[in-house]
């Protein structure tokens, strides 16, 4: 695949490329070395003539939110004709990475911290009265791994280039057109109805409907309403509401968590754009639930029996005691690897949560 630049370039006399790092539908990303601060920043650059008709108005978007859970924009510039957004450099992956990489599904303990952390950062959007519109996985920036330290959103102003995208489906054949669409197929099984139907017209609220989507297919696995695109346009004009989730009270200790998210999940995803709860209601509500958010480790199962087992990892000597009534989702079987959270216990370590860990 052919890049915009290549390693070792210097650009504008300051920012030193080190490598390629990821790219987007609309932009490639470089880890780069700011020679002024002596610094690694993320250096993003438009793909397209398209796309950069709008980048230097989404920097200025995203320069207006100051906040840890967003990326910092540290520059905008333009150099040979092309546009740059220079922002902080986060080690560690994108969500969306992270869980196809480890998980089927997140145990609510996780989910709740993830989704508190999430939160934050988007009121802070709100408060700067700026809208992201495409709120999805991949544009969460994950440090710590599966222990999820911390989160970062990225991509602020970017996504109101969706707009032009929509905008040029193909009437004919609108399947096609978003699957041609990198940016389109990541981002539409999280954007809200009213983006959607009535294309261009966003605001908090959508995003709100964004971070609800996000939420049930974390606790789920799965996306709310599919990622087809013209299935989804069928559930969004029928208003259909979201599947139970067949493993949310799979693990009875963890239960009452689950409830309480899938209930601000279903306001969340609510057709009426008024009734959806606003950030500053929803930060209440993630301030007040009760989770762990202790850092996880990834242990194998050794031994299992009615209800309960034990689990090794690589760290520890000792075993891990586990039970069923603190495991989400699948039994556990032995040969299984965990996630899980460990807590001093007599004899044994004791875990919670656990949730299986992809094959």
């Amino acid at each position: 695949m052919i890049k915009i630049h290549d390693s070792s370039l210097l650009i504008a006399d300051r920012y030193f490329i080190e490598k390629f790092y990821a790219e987007g539908g609309m932009q490639e990303v470089y880890l780069a070395t700011d020679r002024h601060l002596d610094r690694p920043v993320a250096l993003k650059t438009p793909k397209t003539s398209s796309a950069s008709k709008r980048f230097q108005s989404s920097s200025i978007c995203s320069a207006k939110i100051i906040h840890p859970n967003v990326a910092r924009t540290l520059d905008y510039f333009v150099s040979d004709g092309r546009e740059y957004l220079v922002e902080e450099f986060i080690e560690g992956d994108d969500l969306q990475k992270i869980f196809n990489t480890f998980f089927d599904y997140l145990d609510p303990s996780l989910v709740a911290h993830i989704g508190h952390l999430l939160v934050r950062g988007l009121l802070a959007s709100h408060r700067a009265n700026i809208v992201h519109r495409d709120l999805k996985p991949s544009n969460i920036m994950i440090c710590g791994g599966i222990s999820v330290r911390d989160l970062k959103i990225t991509d602020f102003g970017i996504a109101k280039l969706l707009d032009d995208e929509l905008k040029l489906f193909s009437e004919d054949d609108v399947e096609s057109s978003v699957a041609g669409s990198r940016t389109l197929v990541g981002a539409v099984p999280y954007m809200a109805p009213e983006i959607v139907l009535d294309t261009g017209r966003a605001s908090k609220s959508s995003d709100i409907w964004s971070f609800g989507a996000i939420l049930y297919q974390l606790l789920s696995g799965t996306a709310p309403f599919g990622t087809k695109f013209t299935k989804i346009i069928l559930n969004y004009h029928l208003k259909k509401p979201i599947e139970p989730i067949n493993i949310l009270h799979s693990a009875q200790h963890l239960s009452p968590l689950a409830s309480e998210l899938f209930q601000i999940i279903i306001e969340c995803l609510d057709y009426d754009e008024n009734a959806r709860p606003t950030a500053e209601e929803l930060l209440k509500r993630f301030s007040g639930l009760c989770y762990s958010n202790s850092v996880r480790k990834i242990g194998v199962v050794k031994y299992r029996d009615k209800g309960f087992g034990f689990m090794s990892t690589n760290d520890s000597d000792d075993d891990i005691f586990f039970h069923s009534n603190d495991t989400y989702g699948e039994a556990l079987k032995i040969g299984d690897n965990v996630s899980f959270s460990a807590y001093d216990g007599v004899p044994k370590p004791r875990a919670f949560p656990t949730v299986k860990l992809r094959s």
